[in-house]
């Protein structure tokens, strides 16, 4: 994607409104450090939007990526290195996974498969930042939570299989 998305949600923690958040600029902090109740408050704005959107993307659809993410965190408990390309080649299938629900939904604007694809790959790179194997296996693990909070909220909003 050439141009840098801005994936904001106004996000509730413990009832209160706060500042919009935009997902892209700050997934790389929960990554890198950790998941907080603003990560979880945009998770749930996200996974609604991703669910209820004029052409919403189906559990599917999440799942066919996620589903890597999985699998990757069930060999990573050997070592990094094992994993490290299924890790980098993450953000190429988010992006052909993008582009093809955005074609599908038959339209030239953003669909919100690239909302997720601008989100996620910002997470992704931050865990390609980690200092060790141990620190990216850490930062790893944030992106999954992250992600399969998304999914939940995705799930409960009712998105579709």
């Amino acid at each position: 994607m050439s141009k840098v998305l801005k994936v904001e949600y106004d996000v509730k923690v413990d009832g209160k409104s706060i500042e919009k958040i935009d997902g892209v600029d700050k997934i790389g902090k929960w990554v890198s450090e950790k998941l907080n109740a603003h990560a979880v408050g945009y998770a749930e704005e996200f996974g609604k939007d991703l669910a209820t959107a004029d052409k919403p993307l189906t559990a599917s659809q999440i799942r066919n990526v996620f589903g890597e993410v999985r699998r990757i965190q069930m060999k990573m408990m050997d070592n990094w290195e094992t994993v490290e390309s299924s890790v980098l080649l993450l953000r190429p299938k988010l992006a052909y996974s993008a582009k093809r629900a955005s074609a599908k939904a038959g339209r030239n604007e953003i669909h919100v498969a690239d909302k997720l694809n601008a989100v996620l790959s910002e997470g992704l790179k931050a865990v390609s930042e980690g200092a060790n194997e141990q620190d990216k296996k850490r930062r790893f693990q944030n992106f999954a939570d992250f992600f399969e909070a998304v999914l939940a909220y995705h799930k409960a909003s009712g998105g579709k299989d």
